[in-house]
């Protein structure tokens, strides 16, 4: 016989992120995703052939609208998620991160941290360069 789980099921993160609920979320990232599909330059038909070759596989009509339809848009697997907010512009990623704490990342955001890193770095090497001139001159 199995022990009963206790309360301490339920895990805390470290700080208040105000999540509401996944389902809430999701709908409203999927609310952001159709508003960009019908604002996109691109018909329907460029879309889903976009998404194919991101995807690696074939895309048909049917799957594409079964999974955008306004009733089944929390069951879109995260690829497709992923690849359609990138096709289309949407936040639909950053719609779900936000309450961590969290965003994507653009190429001009990933430089600015590249940047940072090495200039934490380029710091981190004139310090050890300082301390071996120190010892070079006769200094402890």
């Amino acid at each position: 016989m199995s022990k009963a789980k206790s309360d301490s099921t339920q895990f805390e993160l470290p700080f208040d992120v105000g999540l509401g609920t996944i389902g809430e979320r999701l709908a409203i990232a999927a609310g952001d995703l159709a508003a960009a599909i019908r604002k996109s330059p691109l018909s329907r038909e460029q879309v889903i052939d976009d998404l194919a070759l991101l995807l690696g596989r074939q895309v048909s009509r049917a799957q594409f609208d079964a999974w955008t339809a306004e009733s089944n848009r929390n069951r879109m697997p995260a690829d497709v998620l992923v690849g359609l907010s990138f096709i289309v512009g949407a936040r639909a990623l950053d719609i779900l991160l936000e309450p961590l704490g969290l965003r994507t990342a653009d190429r001009r955001d990933q430089a600015y941290a590249d940047l940072g890193r090495k200039g934490l770095e380029a710091e981190d090497l004139h310090a050890e360069i300082s301390k071996l001139k120190t010892y070079l001159r006769g200094g402890r």
